[in-house]
């Protein structure tokens, strides 16, 4: 029997022995590896053993769930355990690996006093079953567990919670519990709660319809959802639809935003797959200043982006506009000492010390209600007063809304900062961010350049508009977002 693909992470329920191939398009041993892993399943099938293979890039929440960052990757599962892994193309290994797996014989449960079996999971529940919902709930902020989806909720009293959340504009994750029994049984196990609708936030049950529907009359549920989360629990808003030619313009933007630009899943501080990972550790490894953008927050950005490099997988590193390759690549390149010298020949000796991005374009973080771009800017060494002014000035100007801070919009380092990001965030104003903490020359001297001696500090088309208490006193009077959009002249 071949091995068949797995298009979820509901293919992998109810399966006694299981050997997973985690593999990629682009790698050459996953091809002479998955031959192999055919020729086992046609050998082993007829012992109970079932082989399936899994699309390392495809299916995120597979990758993340059993830590596979490398291809091929073998994974041996037992009623949805983890018993073995195999990372590498070892082909002894494999077939080793997988003789034993296939002989050995499933391990009894603990015995009770009485002479009865314990179960090592909770009623209603099971081992793979318990995973999916770890992952849904860590994965996702708010989660709800309904009957239905979002679009037609199949029960009175899912539509009731839905339509509390959607009142408060929530960024809600839908999952469907009559599509799965598994999990519609596993999720009441998990909860201790017999009914659904059921809300989590943070991974915690918040409740059922009941508990809902008295939290969105009293307004706690957005309260809470706001002390939880904080402004990020709302809806991203809505984008209006570029064209392709808008959009191959924005890519080609974001490519040369920084002189190294890495298109990644997640953030280089968090990053949401083994490959991306990889790729920052071999940046930090030679010490290279880099932007990264997450195409996970930009769907968009995310498909254009194969089209604009005729390259089909993430990560994608670019070296001053131009594609230099994907995980496999850079590695190797890191490996033989070729990454540096790169960086060298492209940016010259002090490419780890400063970007070479144009500072009239130069931008710290970009904050949008649907994207967040993080591009770093170091500060040129030697350089006079007169440049580090021309500098300053192309900082503020580098977005329509400019905020200097401690930290970034994500981690503030200090109350004020924070407040002032979120009340940007809670109005639904884009903005840029500058940490004024990672270069000493520009913190000092924004403080000359503006007049004003504290941070954080706000600019509007390159003009300053103030700091935390009068955009807090602003955003009190519902008077910030009119004042920004007049200046940005809306």
């Amino acid at each position: 029997m071949s091995p068949t693909d797995v298009k979820t992470l509901g293919d992998l329920n109810n399966i006694g022995k299981l050997v997973l191939h985690f593999w990629a398009e682009w790698s050459e041993p996953c091809k002479h590896m998955d031959t192999v892993f055919q020729q086992l399943a046609t050998e082993f099938s007829s012992k109970g053993v079932q082989f399936k293979r899994v699309e390392a890039e495809g299916l995120d929440d597979v990758t993340s769930l059993f830590e596979v960052s490398s291809v091929p990757t073998f994974v041996f599962l037992r009623d949805g355990k983890l018993v073995d892994k195999l990372e590498g193309a070892d082909v002894p290994l494999l077939t080793q690996k997988t003789t034993g797996f296939a002989s050995s014989i499933d391990p009894s449960p603990p015995i009770h006093g009485n002479g009865t079996q314990a179960s090592s999971t909770p009623p209603g529940s099971t081992p793979d079953v318990s995973g999916r919902i770890k992952f849904i709930l860590t994965s996702n902020p708010i989660v709800l567990f309904m009957k239905g989806t979002a679009d037609a909720p199949r029960c009175g009293f899912s539509a009731q919670v839905l339509e509390a959340l959607n009142k408060i504009e929530a960024s809600v994750h839908c999952v469907d519990i009559l599509m799965d029994d598994a999990l519609r049984q596993g999720v009441k196990a998990y909860s201790d709660w017999p009914t659904y609708p059921q809300l989590f936030v943070k991974g915690e049950l918040v409740g059922g319809c009941d508990i809902i529907n008295e939290m969105s009359t009293t307004g706690a549920l957005q309260q809470f959802l706001i002390d939880k989360i904080g402004p990020a629990y709302r809806k991203a808003a809505a984008k209006v639809a570029e064209s392709k030619e808008e959009l191959i313009a924005r890519i080609k933007r974001l490519t040369e935003s920084d002189a190294v630009m890495l298109f990644m899943k997640g953030s280089p501080e968090a990053p949401k797959c083994g490959f991306s990972r990889k790729v920052v550790d071999a940046l930090r490894g030679v010490e290279a200043k880099f932007g990264s953008f997450d195409i996970l927050s930009d769907e968009a950005v995310r498909t254009g982006l194969k089209e604009y490099s005729s390259w089909p997988t993430y990560p994608q590193l670019y070296v001053k506009g131009e594609l230099v390759g994907g995980c496999d690549i850079i590695l190797e390149m890191q490996s033989s000492g070729e990454l540096k010298k790169l960086m060298e020949d492209k940016l010259g000796p002090n490419f780890n010390h400063a970007s070479l991005a144009p500072v009239s374009t130069a931008m710290a973080a970009v904050y949008t209600p649907a994207t967040t771009a993080v591009v770093s800017e170091a500060s040129l060494p030697n350089e006079t007063k007169e440049q580090l002014m021309s500098r300053i000035k192309g900082l503020v100007e580098a977005q329509p809304v400019m905020l200097f801070m401690k930290g970034d919009p994500e981690a503030p380092k200090c109350g004020f900062s924070r407040k002032v990001a979120d009340a940007l965030k809670v109005n639904e104003i884009p903005f840029g961010s500058f940490d004024i903490l990672s270069d000493e020359a520009i913190r000092t001297g924004l403080k000359e350049y503006s007049s004003w001696p504290t941070y954080p500090q706000l600019y509007v088309k390159g003009e300053l508009l103030g700091g935390c208490d009068i955009i807090l006193e602003m955003q009190a009077a519902g008077q910030l977002k009119l004042s920004v959009d007049e200046m940005l002249g809306k």
